[in-house]
């Protein structure tokens, strides 16, 4: 399998990677599937994503981010809590949705 699944409950990646800085590959710890189009991912203590075909869309820079809600990410970096926008999450989809 890709994964498996820890005490936690997280999926813990065996063939997704990453190409860190210096372009050395390595294993996620941690990939956390979210419902909006976004695999929420660990590499060493930082949070990352990945849209749903494996790219790194965020790079994996923050201390803590939460599940991905209405297109907008809580994320916490050096301490302080901010609000990213979901890169893969259609707008467009989610309004046609809600007009129907």
């Amino acid at each position: 399998p890709l994964h498996t699944i820890d005490a936690a409950g997280y999926l813990v990646a065996k063939k997704l990677a990453y190409k860190a800085t210096g372009g050395t590959e390595t294993y996620f710890q941690k990939i956390v599937k979210d419902d909006e189009n976004l695999f929420r991912v660990k590499y060493e203590n930082y949070w990352g994503a990945l849209d749903t075909n494996g790219n790194v869309v965020i790079e994996p820079v923050f201390d803590e981010m939460e599940k991905s809600k209405n297109g907008y990410i809580k994320v916490k970096y050096q301490g302080k809590w901010g609000v990213l926008q979901n890169p893969a999450f259609d707008y467009f989809e989610q309004f046609e949705k809600n007009i129907k």
